[in-house]
């Protein structure tokens, strides 16, 4: 599988990582504060957010991009990181 090497949420879609549609409609749907945690590929993530500044683009909202510092395997570990 290709998501081997790409994280899904860096999986384009009409040319346009999938991440970007998400924060976009969030931002237009009025949310103010976005934490994106990341586990696997999680350099490849806060590369590309840096990269492509999205947290400019996305002005209204406070962006975080955190990477997990242990495997995480549920939404449980994830809360607890």
């Amino acid at each position: 599988p290709v998501s081997y090497q790409v994280p899904k949420a860096l999986m384009p879609l009409v040319n346009v990582p999938m991440i970007e549609y998400t924060l976009e409609f969030l931002a237009a749907s009025g949310v103010q504060e976005i934490f994106v945690f990341c586990c696997a590929h999680a350099e490849q993530v806060i590369s590309y957010v840096r990269d492509s500044q999205l947290e400019l683009r996305l002005a209204s909202v406070r962006l975080h991009v955190l990477a997990a510092k242990s495997p995480c395997f549920s939404a449980g570990d994830a809360l607890r990181e």
